[in-house]
């Protein structure tokens, strides 16, 4: 396992002041700790210092840690909301699950709104898909469309869309 003054070092060129400027701080627990975090799985600022506070390291800590992360590139909530609304529409998920998303993701209310409207054609193409899946998946089934959507946060609009019928008993809860 490289450690992070090591990783640091050996891309200077990226990170020339950021590296030398916090050396003492690049080796301590809660810098390692972070970037740990950030390697194993993407993580909002918000989640970030969650995380950290939980496992025992102070505000200060906490938010010096943050703030370099910040300042070097790695830790950026608004590419991490790009990033899951692109996933999202990949899964043909709708845009109250993406939302939903986000929202658990610890990203704020402006970051997730931006990230939404970038993402607002894929968001549109992926309800398209999604409307030809329900169609060959559910046919003419009423139940099964509505619950189709709702697994995927699509509009329930799309059930009557693709001209499903109500037929009784066809889906058990």
């Amino acid at each position: 396992m490289i450690d992070s003054s090591q990783f640091l070092k050996s891309h200077a060129p990226k990170f020339p002041k950021a590296s030398a400027k916090n050396e003492p701080f690049l080796r301590s627990e809660a810098y390692k700790f972070a970037l740990r975090s950030l390697s194993a799985a993407g993580a909002s600022e918000k989640r970030l210092r969650e995380r950290m506070k939980k496992k025992g390291f102070s505000q200060e800590e906490a938010s010096k840690a943050v703030e370099n992360l910040k300042a070097m590139g790695f830790l950026n909530d608004k590419d991490l909301a790009r990033q899951i609304v692109q996933k999202s529409t990949r899964a043909m998920e709708g845009e109250s699950l993406i939302r939903l998303r986000l929202l658990k993701a610890g990203i704020g209310e402006e970051d997730a709104m931006e990230a939404i409207e970038e993402g607002r054609e894929e968001i549109e193409e992926g309800e398209e898909r999604f409307s030809l899946f329900l169609k060959e998946e559910s046919g003419s089934d009423f139940q099964k469309a509505l619950k189709l959507c709702k697994k995927k946060g699509q509009p329930l609009r799309l059930a009557i869309k693709i001209g499903a019928s109500y037929t009784p008993g066809s889906v058990t809860p």
